[in-house]
């Protein structure tokens, strides 16, 4: 069965904990981490992830196996309970911000919270998005050509407002451990990945 690994909240103010996934590739070659990466942390000019070089950079250094798809444009809890009109402004701001590090033929959005309204979907349809990840679970926005098939998930968050230094390292501790029992007999892939092979 294919594992998807998936981490979220991530944004330039979080770089410093991508150490622990670096050494969890070093343990786990076959690694591949689909990333929700949040366009602007908070609205934080800082964080705006087109402008940062240093997350530049970690991209640069990571896109042989890490996989983004678009979590938001703020993460605000309530961005995507807004009317219509402001939420196509808000995801298609945070996309162009993403552009250049999102796959072109694959387009996938997670909501911040997994909160969102009909005017999500209905914004996301008329943009051209793939699909939504929802509560573990892919909301597929174009015809598919086959049924799911079935897949494991391991889902974490990479925000360093959340995982402190005193109890971070015990996560990826857990995180290695659910990782052994894959390296032999499981199929690593990605959110990306999975979804173009389903999409028509």
């Amino acid at each position: 069965m294919a594992l998807i690994v998936a981490t979220y909240d991530f944004s330039p103010n979080s770089l410093s904990l991508w150490k622990y996934w670096d050494e969890l590739k070093e343990k786990h070659p076959k690694l591949q981490v689909t990333v929700g990466v949040v366009p602007v942390f908070k609205g934080h000019y800082n964080y705006t992830v087109n402008l940062n070089p240093e997350f530049k950079e970690w991209y640069k250094n990571h896109n042989d196996w890490v996989h983004v798809v678009q979590q938001g444009c703020y993460h605000f809890p309530n961005e995507c309970l807004k009317f219509y009109k402001t939420q196509k402004k808000l995801i298609k701001s945070g996309y162009r911000k993403l552009r250049r590090i999102m796959p072109k033929d694959v387009y996938l959005f997670k909501a911040p919270f997994d909160r969102m309204n009909n005017n999500t979907i209905q914004v996301l349809k008329e943009l051209g998005y793939s699909a939504i990840i929802y509560h573990n679970q892919i909301l597929y926005l174009k015809p598919i050509l086959i049924e799911t098939p079935p897949f494991d998930i391991i889902e974490t968050y990479t925000n360093i407002e959340e995982h402190k230094p005193n109890n971070i390292h015990l996560i990826f501790e857990e995180l290695d451990t659910q990782l052994e029992n894959y390296d032999s007999i499981g199929e690593y892939t990605n959110f990306n990945d999975f979804v173009r092979g389903i999409l028509k």
